[in-house]
């Protein structure tokens, strides 16, 4: 029970009671696995892909700790283990894969309960580097040499942005000369 009591200036008291009944135990906190990764995105580039993705929309109560990145070579493929386990960071490059080829990927959080649900698939086909560039010729001058080529067969999947001149004495000591944009 509590007891309050008020005075005026006259010195008059007023009191009341009442009774309450509290407990100062917390409640458990329950915590999940986290909902999926959201909006899962693959860039190719030359023999790597860049993923991206949001947080999940749930987190189960628990911070996120990291996620896990599932790989496969056919869709829906991925298996169980992970390629690769991350920190809490939204995003992942996959570098050393092969020219021309198609990867699928899945992307889980987890938090202290565990390993959550897999994201929605995202897939994406790595560029191959360009062919080399065809008929070179090369012309000799007093203390120069004048070059020329045509465009590569094929641009490996992406535009051609430049070329890499290399020089040497001998085809097999040649060296990077200059880079040259188109």
């Amino acid at each position: 029970q509590i007891t309050t009591s008020a005075h005026d200036v006259a010195g008059n008291a007023m009191s009341s009671a009442f009774a309450s009944t509290f407990s100062t135990e917390e409640q458990p906190v329950v915590v999940t696995v986290p909902s999926a990764p959201q909006s899962l995105a693959a860039a190719a580039g030359v023999r790597s892909i860049t993923l991206t993705w949001q947080a999940p929309a749930d987190d189960g109560g628990a911070a996120i700790s990291g996620y896990k990145v599932y790989r496969s070579t056919t869709s829906d493929g991925q298996g169980s283990t992970a390629l690769a386990t991350l920190g809490p960071v939204t995003s992942f490059a996959d570098n050393g894969l092969a020219d021309g080829t198609t990867y699928y990927y899945k992307v889980s959080a987890f938090n202290s309960a565990g390993e959550g649900a897999r994201s929605s698939e995202a897939f994406s086909t790595t560029s191959s580097s360009p062919s080399a560039p065809t008929s070179v010729t090369a012309v000799g001058g007093l203390r120069s040499v004048t070059l020329s080529w045509s465009a590569p067969t094929s641009d490996g999947g992406s535009a051609i942005t430049g070329y890499r001149l290399y020089r040497g004495t001998s085809p097999t000591s040649q060296s990077l000369y200059a880079i040259l944009g188109l």
